[in-house]
């Protein structure tokens, strides 16, 4: 969950090399790759900096009743 209470997700790849996980950054509403130059990533999954090439794939997601429904199609 974000800082805003909007729950997030994404496609946990990282466009820079392709095979790199994100993790969330503490305390931002940010994810980033764990590889060299750290691209960074919004909560939307746009790119902030770094050498990734695109954003990152985002999914919607539903709370319904506080069962969560990722949308994937």
């Amino acid at each position: 969950m974000g800082g805003d209470g909007e729950y997030r997700a994404y496609h946990n790849r990282c466009t820079h090399i392709g095979h790199r996980r994100l993790d969330p950054v503490p305390g931002t509403n940010t994810v980033q790759c764990c590889s060299v130059n750290h691209s960074t990533f919004d909560c939307c999954g746009e790119k902030m900096a770094g050498p990734a090439r695109h954003s990152i794939k985002s999914f919607p997601v539903e709370n319904d009743q506080g069962k969560l429904i990722i949308s994937i199609s």
